[in-house]
């Protein structure tokens, strides 16, 4: 008999909630195959759209009712069963916050919700009141704790008045503690009037506003298929593969490095690195792009120059700044990585000392050696 009850409990439920379950809609549909004798050939049409999807045999979102038979008169008929996949609820884009419970919990401290109100772009803008009103709670449960405080030391005054017997020392003692708090309390309750005067923006609450994005602001990609395109090495120019025989094996690689990075230009910069000043200063020069403001480089006679020191930071895509402050050695530098032979000796260089071509982006987003 419980068991009766039971079965019979959650049936009622499952009627009562089965109208509220998004099943998927599985219809029998036709499926036409033509046939060419003659090319051995067959084309299908029909059956189910992209749209739709066929249920496993083991799925319980099956079409009702037996399967049609088909016919075959110059054409194979069958018929499938072809489910589509319930509309889903729309997405809620409004952001949502959560009511922080504070580590210490003050009777006075009343945290509401956040309100985020959209604009016509469908961006949002929502403003956290809980900073102003968690410090406006710690002040309301101060006033209440000092003006307790005070209310006590005014009647210690008068006890103290009471019993003192006429001592006029003690009747002082008395007066000074009763004018002392009184006073204290009036300072307490002209408080929010003395702060106005001082600055209004003393007793102003503002909320933090945030702005929420729900539309993909991301830039486009660079063109990668173009960019990729000058990722091939050359037999002609400074990044001919025959100029690259001191990489080896790698002087394939290394011509299309060099031809993404600066299309065989040998004087080439990077307007994007340009140092602060008068002058057209630059940390990114030559064949293979090196950035100077970073690496050291090897002039024609063999000596190291020491190229960062002629900037006074190095130059990176996270902070985009530099400065020349070595005017003499910037020079040199920029003399030295514009020569081409000396451009590929640096360069084969920090490949061996990297073991790859990790210090160039254009393999890193692009060549991919």
């Amino acid at each position: 008999m419980n068991k009766l009850k039971v079965i019979l409990f959650f049936g009622l439920l499952s009627l009562l909630f089965s109208p509220f379950i998004a099943k998927a809609s599985c219809t029998w549909q036709a499926e036409l195959t033509t046939t060419d004798p003659e090319l051995g050939t067959s084309n299908t049409t029909g059956g189910c759209s992209s749209d739709e999807f066929r249920p496993n045999a083991s799925s319980k979102e099956q079409c009702t009712g037996s399967q049609p038979s088909g016919s075959s008169s110059g054409l194979i008929s069958r018929y499938v069963c072809c489910c589509t996949n319930p509309v889903a609820a729309p997405v809620d884009k409004k952001p949502k916050f959560d009511i922080p419970i504070p580590e210490v919990t003050i009777p006075t401290v009343n945290l509401t919700k956040v309100t985020c109100l959209p604009n016509d772009a469908g961006e949002y803008s929502c403003s956290i009141p809980w900073i102003g009103e968690y410090i406006n709670g710690i002040y309301q449960y101060g006033i209440n704790i000092v003006g307790i405080l005070a209310a006590i030391m005014l009647m210690a005054g008068g006890l103290l008045w009471l019993i003192s017997g006429g001592d006029a020392s003690k009747i002082t003692q008395a007066k000074d503690i009763i004018i002392g708090s009184i006073t204290g309390m009036v300072i307490l309750m002209a408080s929010y009037i003395i702060l106005t005067q001082v600055n209004p923006e003393l007793v102003k609450m503002k909320s933090i506003n945030l702005g929420y994005l729900t539309k993909d602001v991301t830039p486009p990609p660079e063109n990668t298929a173009e960019f990729a395109a000058k990722c091939k090495s050359t037999d002609e120019g400074n990044c001919a593969v025959a100029n690259m025989s001191a990489f080896g094996a790698k002087s394939s690689q290394a011509s299309a490095i060099c031809m993404a990075e600066s299309g065989g230009r040998a004087g080439v910069f990077n307007a994007l690195t340009k140092c602060t000043g008068t002058n057209e200063e630059y940390a990114v020069w030559g064949l293979f792009q090196f950035n100077l403001s970073a690496n050291k480089f090897i002039d024609g006679s063999g000596n190291t120059l020491d190229c960062p020191k002629a900037y006074n930071e190095t130059w990176t895509n996270s902070k985009p700044t530099c400065t020349v402050i070595n005017k003499t050695l910037y020079d040199a530098c920029v003399a030295a990585a514009t020569d081409p032979k000396l451009s590929i000796l640096n360069a084969q260089k920090l490949v061996t000392a990297s073991s790859g071509w990790g210090p160039w982006e254009a393999n890193s987003k692009w060549c991919k050696f």
